[in-house]
């Protein structure tokens, strides 16, 4: 799988471009969508903390492949184990996760980036972002929270 550095997210579309912290400098990749409009990726990432290392990364993609923190390469899991988190992402604004995006100065927080890439009915491949650590969480959109917890879960099956 080619990866491909993003350091800054661009939405044209959107009008929107957001640079990410340098926390995640180097963290973010260009992952492949499958065929097909609607289909997602979903990039959970995660760092800083006592170590350094945050919680561990989460690949969801929308074809059924998951990659939790502790595993080394994909696992499938078919579609319908991933029908709960399709339908949130379906039904979020992305154009509004960046309301509230930012870091605090904690020096221990575990910073949380979630990044969702999606090839819209257009044909045009459009990529959202949000991050927080546990002093900005509260200023999050519910849904991209919801999205993430939901990722969680599927992550750890």
């Amino acid at each position: 799988m080619a990866l491909v550095l993003a350091l800054v997210v661009a939405d044209s579309a959107a009008g929107q471009s957001s640079d990410l912290p340098p926390v995640f400098m180097g963290s973010v990749h260009g992952i492949p969508l499958p065929e097909g409009d609607g289909a997602w990726v979903l990039q959970i990432v995660s760092r800083g903390g006592l170590t350094g290392r945050g919680t561990g990364d989460i690949l969801v993609i929308s074809d059924g492949r998951v990659r939790g923190p502790s595993a080394s390469g994909m696992e499938s899991i078919g579609r319908d184990a991933i029908s709960s988190l399709a339908r949130r992402i379906r039904r979020t604004t992305p154009a509004q996760w960046t309301v509230g995006s930012r870091l605090s100065r904690c020096n221990d927080c575990v910073a949380t980036l979630v990044m969702l890439t999606v090839r819209e009915r257009d044909g045009i491949v459009r990529t959202y972002t949000s991050f927080w650590d546990a002093a900005t969480m509260a200023g999050i959109p519910e849904d991209v929270r919801s999205i993430h917890q939901v990722a969680l879960t599927l992550s750890t099956r």
